[in-house]
């Protein structure tokens, strides 16, 4: 496992672990990726065992399956969770810039 590029924040982890208890995926790692048409979006979502290219790391106690460029873009990001859902907070960034 790699260092983390991301943190999360006491209200994020509590909502995972709930959502972990709720659904039963105790053992399940979260997966980040990019969504909507243009991928500014994200998608967070429970899976079993990473892809054979994934990026995996554990950050407040919960392990996580990225592609190397949703890495990128989330490197130094902090996930917060809040009355909207889970939130993204950081300047998220792209290759070149």
């Amino acid at each position: 496992m790699s260092i983390s590029p991301i943190t999360l924040t006491e209200a994020a982890k509590n909502a995972l672990a709930r959502a972990t208890t709720a659904n039963e995926l105790a053992g399940f790692a979260i997966r980040i990726k990019l969504a909507g048409q243009d991928g500014k979006a994200l998608d967070l979502s429970f899976e079993e065992y990473p892809r054979d290219d994934d990026v995996v790391f554990r950050t407040g106690g919960f392990v996580f399956h990225l592609k190397q460029e949703v890495v990128d873009r989330l490197r130094g990001v902090t996930i917060d969770h809040g009355d909207r859902g889970f939130t993204f907070r950081a300047p998220l960034t792209t290759q070149g810039r």
